[in-house]
């Protein structure tokens, strides 16, 4: 109901006579705000905090499972794990998909029954649902019920599998990851809005963002102002806001400009 009212209202606001309503799918979406994966947490794997004890849960099996999953994660499997995290992420694809979608005309019902085949398109594609499915296996892992009449879990080994061949886990498992998607409704913004959450980069990339930034730091005085006395005030340049490098600093205060950012999505969560 939530999604349906802030669509209603976007249409109200930006309502255009002779036009058909807005296609607004991507742009808003329903999500549980407190459970969700992201790039840098999956790409360390299941933490051995997934296997903590909660209700209906059976404690030996929690501790044995944490120590599995343990093993798994700091034996000769962290070594296949690592090589997968290097390879370009599944999902980076997604953000040019979605703007091809923002690129179609909606002057029209026919532009606009086009953007929700698109849509649907993307969302039925083998690469958003192998992300998706990664994704809520990651969150699955702290809520699946630990138990001996329960599923295999969702250890170090079985996500591995998954991110590498899904078809080699179980179908139990994977209708089971499905079900708690959605029961508790796992939300992921990387997924939801691929366009406007960076895309992870691996430490390569990383460490040469670093060097660049080394590189191209640059420092400037400004002219000095009342009350301000010369080395007093540091600028960090226009051309330095795109890296993520330190921020400039001095002793009296900061002055630094903010990135430019695209429309920020709009989203309904319960």
């Amino acid at each position: 109901m939530a999604v349906e009212l802030c669509k209603v209202s976007f249409w109200l606001e930006a309502l255009d006579p002779g036009k058909p309503l807005s296609f607004l799918e991507h742009r808003i979406q329903c999500g549980n705000s407190l459970l969700g994966g992201t790039p840098a947490l999956m790409a360390k794997g299941i933490p051995d905090e997934a296997f903590e004890s909660i209700e209906g849960d059976d404690k030996k099996a929690v501790s044995a499972l944490r120590r599995q999953n343990k093993a798994e994660r700091t034996g000769q499997t962290a070594m296949f794990t690592e090589l997968a995290a290097e390879k370009a992420p599944p999902y980076g694809g997604l953000a040019g998909s979605v703007a091809s979608i923002d690129a179609i005309d909606d002057g029209s019902i026919t532009s606009v029954r086009r953007k929700e085949r698109t849509y649907q398109e993307l969302a039925n594609s083998p690469v958003f649902t192998h992300a998706k499915l990664l994704a809520d296996a990651w969150c699955a892992a702290f809520v699946w019920k630990k138990a001996k009449d329960a599923p295999e879990p969702i250890t170090e080994d079985v996500f591995r599998r998954l991110r590498e061949r899904p078809e080699g886990v179980s179908a139990a498992v994977r209708r089971e990851v499905a079900h708690l998607s959605d029961e508790y409704g796992f939300f992921h913004w990387h997924l939801a809005f691929p366009d406007r959450i960076p895309r992870p980069r691996s430490w390569r990339e990383h460490r040469a963002s670093r060097l660049e930034w080394g590189l191209r730091r640059r420092t400037w005085q400004p002219a000095v102002g009342a009350g301000e006395t010369p080395g007093s005030r540091v600028v960090c340049p226009a051309s330095a806001r795109h890296f993520d490098g330190p921020e400039c600093r001095s002793s009296q205060g900061v002055d630094r400009q903010a990135p430019e950012r695209g429309p920020i999505p709009t989203c309904s969560l319960s």
